[in-house]
């Protein structure tokens, strides 16, 4: 982390906000899934794969930056490691290579310090997005060990956002009102620092040398480090922390990852654009329960019809003598039949639309994957409503079918009492 005049984030925090972030992307249950490293995978089982995942995990630490002279290198990267490691174990996501090199621009007077342009950085990292998209990956999070690193990202987000990729990063400046207060005893600092320093003594020990860590903070307003003093020179404030390391010790790197992702979740608001998009998604659903719904009264109004024509049928049957015919009525028996069936299936499928568009909004609500479910049911609702219509059709059909019955008897039409109803065409 770069330097800064702030109170000191505490970097193990960073393992329970980019947990509630990533929660928030996710509609998969996290006690019901497990992550998957892709780098493990053939490339067929990362096409079977990347189908069960919503959020990719992209964690991002230097593995060459200095941190003062009691910590390695490499000390951003073993800390990326285990938060991403952290994550996945909390999360259910698809964990992406962690990135090794970013935009430090402050550290390049420090040997071994490696800095990429933040074009170049930006660049990168929206490539992997782009790459992964076309893999059927729409949701990153990068965890970002790094300050100068989130104006990219920040960059990235919104360029992203016009392709239809969501981009989300962890910004660590934001972290210092979930600390505990009193956790942290040092003056100032956020580089190779107490919270730092701490963390490395729990995560790995062996990379700390504390007999060299040495209090280096100044709190002047402006105070720009300079390069460690040549040997038998005074360097004062000069290598490379900004805090009171030998205050570190590994209680309070323990403490941080134990704080809970619930406290952290304002931290992002990428839940407003989820729930954006389940709206979006029950759209469709909504107009094609509004067009059933049109088919059902279409339905009704074509049973009304057959029943009426039967009871009229009904009526003049029992005043003839002889009776009239039963092979009419044994007709409309079929197409009243076919129609009911015709309304169960239709109101059926509007059941099954109602209970996708349910389901969708309940899974928002309750963080919990009703994806199969969902799929199940709108299946369901196109199969009903497929033989819903083939009911329909059959009736329809054999509707026409009833114009070519024989003539009526002579005596029929001798009585003089053809009506609207006997009329050619008339009978459906």
């Amino acid at each position: 982390m770069e330097a800064s005049q702030r109170r000191s984030p505490l970097k193990a925090p960073m393992i329970v906000a980019a947990t509630a972030v990533a929660l928030s992307f996710s509609a998969q249950p996290a006690k019901t899934a497990k992550s998957v490293v892709l780098e493990n995978l053939t490339w067929v089982e990362a096409e079977k794969a990347l189908k069960g995942y919503d959020v990719a995990l992209i964690a991002l630490g230097a593995r060459t930056k200095e941190h003062g002279p009691h910590l390695a290198l490499k000390n951003d990267y073993v800390l990326a490691e285990y938060l991403m490691r952290r994550v996945a174990d909390e999360v259910p996501v698809v964990v992406l290579p962690t990135l090794q090199y970013g935009y430090y621009p402050a550290f390049l007077e420090y040997p071994g310090s490696i800095s990429i342009g933040a074009e170049t950085f930006k660049n990168v990292v929206m490539d992997i997005c782009r790459s992964m998209h076309g893999h059927g990956m729409n949701k990153f999070y990068v965890l970002n060990t790094g300050v100068s690193t989130i104006g990219p990202l920040a960059e990235a987000e919104k360029e992203l956002a016009a392709l239809g990729i969501t981009l989300r990063s962890l910004n660590i400046l934001e972290v210092d009102d979930k600390l505990p207060a009193g956790l942290l005893k040092q003056e100032g600092g956020t580089h190779a620092d107490e919270s730092e320093t701490s963390m490395m003594l729990y995560i790995a020990p062996e990379t700390v040398d504390m007999s060299k860590a040495a209090k280096d903070f100044d709190p002047r307003p402006g105070r720009r480090r300079g390069r460690p003093a040549p040997p038998g020179g005074a360097a004062p404030g000069g290598r490379g922390g900004l805090a009171v390391p030998p205050a570190a010790g590994p209680v309070a790197g323990h403490r941080a990852p134990g704080l809970r992702a619930r406290r952290l979740a304002p931290m992002d608001e990428s839940h407003v654009h989820d729930i954006t998009r389940v709206i979006q998604l029950v759209l469709a659903p909504a107009f094609l329960l509004t067009a059933v719904a049109s088919l059902l009264n279409v339905f009704a109004n074509r049973l009304a019809r057959v029943v009426d024509r039967a009871r009229a049928l009904r009526e003049r049957r029992s005043q003839d003598s002889p009776p009239a015919p039963d092979e009419e009525l044994g007709v409309l028996e079929r197409r009243t039949w076919l129609v009911r069936w015709a309304i169960t299936l239709g109101t059926g499928a509007a059941l099954f639309v109602s209970l996708v568009i349910g389901f969708a909004f309940l899974g928002f609500i309750l963080r919990v994957n009703f994806g199969r479910l969902v799929a199940a049911l709108f299946v369901a609702a196109m199969a009903a409503l497929t033989l819903g219509l083939t009911f329909f059709l059959r009736e329809v059909t054999l509707a026409i079918g009833s114009l070519r019955l024989p003539p009526r008897p002579p005596w029929r039409a001798s009585r003089g009492d053809r009506g609207a109803g006997d009329a050619p065409g008339g009978r459906g």
